[in-house]
């Protein structure tokens, strides 16, 4: 009960200073370019060190985690019991997760638009 009581805690006091830093208007908008453009790199970070712990959990989750994307955030909320690792990642999306969302869109659809192209020009 005490770790769950600490992992609430750990996510609201980084989910409040990554929120109110990245949505409350008190940086530059120089700084918010460069929390946009390091923040995606901070999510993948993130992203890798919860596939190496679902490894440890199992090596069927890690498999999963590697090969469906979102599927690590997914094992992480859903399937395992690390409440402080999930206050940490949901802490920091707060503040960072729409821009990878958005940037993650940008490149699928450039991809889609690429595959596209090379099908329709007959491979």
């Amino acid at each position: 009960m005490q770790n769950l009581v600490a992992s609430w805690v750990v996510f609201f006091v980084i989910g409040g200073i990554t929120g109110f830093l990245r949505y409350g208007d008190v940086l530059s908008p120089q700084h918010m370019l460069m929390i946009r453009d390091y923040g995606i790199w901070v999510v993948m970070i993130i992203y890798v060190m919860v596939v190496l712990a679902s490894y440890k959990d199992s090596v069927f989750q890690g498999i999963l985690s590697t090969l469906i994307p979102f599927y690590g955030f997914y094992w992480l909320f859903m399937v395992t019991d690390a409440f402080m690792m999930r206050a940490v990642v949901g802490g920091f999306l707060v503040g960072l997760g729409q821009d990878y969302c958005v940037r993650f869109n940008e490149i699928a659809q450039d991809t889609i638009q690429t595959v596209h192209a090379w099908i329709s020009s007959g491979g």
